[in-house]
């Protein structure tokens, strides 16, 4: 349109997200040639109702059954910092009751061997089996939906986002801060502006809640692990430019997110993995600072390790437009945010 107001938005699969508060004989095991044991079959059931009401789930499954409804993968040492911290041996606790839901088809898993340029060991990773989509829907106020299930070439990626999203969760328990998670499809949004159809889809909307001072910081969260053309941005600040100027946002947020772009780098060595990702960092803070950014919202970017602790450099279109940051900017801790 002529005034570039939008037409009209519409929000995509909207949902509560993942909360971090909600918490025959079998076959032998087999050995793989990278050194995972694991049971390669199970019994077949048929997945109705009336089964999944005779499993004893316990809340932290239905938990994680949730979580993987938002984030799609997780590890076993994942599923294991999340819900087990508490057990004499957390991994061999969450290896027990992950292999327990795979034979009941709450989950469905697969090995992982192509995650140690980003410093994850090989093992088995898990998504929702028949019985844990049936459980998503069943608690669905709007009934049984059809749930596109994800790529497994989304492995890599949704894996690395779950370890920004789990340390980051650990950080907030230990500041008292509540956790909630909306993954890519409930964060989504869809409108048109300027006479064209933008469809948002950001990696993650995090809310991070603390109820003794009545504070919410919504942020936005970008992965990116290097793969993508540095240009890639370029599309991503246009529309968060956009979305910004609508004021749509008002209708579901509060304040609008911080958007932030948490970088990895790909490499078997860890000091270079950082050093990557401090390039990679300064070059995309270019490229938003190459565009037309006068919009009063804030960018923050960090590294994996940073951010997992809640640190981040901040980009404001005030700084943006005075100054050249070189790759930093003033250093925020998302726990100890300013409230406009």
């Amino acid at each position: 349109m002529a005034d570039r107001k939008f037409i009209s938005e519409v929000i995509l699969d909207m949902d509560d997200g993942f909360s971090a508060d909600d918490v025959g004989l079998p076959p032998a095991a087999q050995r793989t040639k990278h050194g995972l044991r694991y049971k390669k079959q199970r019994p077949d059931v048929a997945v109705t109702q009336d089964y999944l009401n005779s499993l004893v789930l316990l809340q932290s499954d239905e938990s994680f059954v949730k979580y993987l409804g938002q984030i799609t993968y997780a590890t076993t040492d994942q599923v294991s910092r999340m819900y087990y911290v508490l057990h004499k041996d957390p991994l061999k606790e969450a290896r027990r009751r992950l292999t327990q839901l795979w034979e009941w088809h709450v989950l469905d898993r697969t090995p992982c061997f192509s995650m140690e340029k980003y410093g994850i060991s090989p093992q088995l990773v898990y998504s929702l089996g028949d019985v844990g989509y049936l459980k998503l829907s069943d608690a669905d106020a709007e009934g049984v939906k059809r749930r596109k299930r994800s790529g497994s070439s989304l492995i890599p990626h949704q894996i690395m986002l779950g370890e920004m999203l789990i340390g980051l969760m650990a950080t907030a328990r230990k500041k008292g801060w509540l956790f909630r998670i909306r993954g890519e499809r409930a964060a989504a949004v869809q409108f048109e502006y300027n006479e064209r159809r933008i469809r948002m889809r950001p990696d993650g909307l995090l809310f991070l809640n603390n109820d003794a001072e009545d504070i919410e910081t919504p942020v936005f969260v970008e992965l990116d692990t290097s793969m993508d053309d540095i240009n890639h941005f370029q599309g991503k600040v246009i529309q968060y430019n956009s979305y910004f100027a609508s004021n749509k946002w008002k209708a579901r947020l509060r304040l609008f997110p911080y958007v932030a772009v948490v970088v990895l780098g790909s490499s078997l060595d860890a000091a270079k993995r950082q050093r990557l990702a401090d390039v990679r960092i300064q070059r995309i803070i270019a490229e938003v600072e190459g565009q037309q950014w006068t919009q009063n919202y804030n960018w923050l970017f960090a590294r994996l390790d940073q951010a997992q602790q809640g640190n981040f450099h901040l980009l404001t279109a005030k700084s943006s437009s005075s100054s050249k940051l070189g790759g930093k900017g003033p250093k925020l801790n998302l726990f100890n945010v300013p409230v406009n």
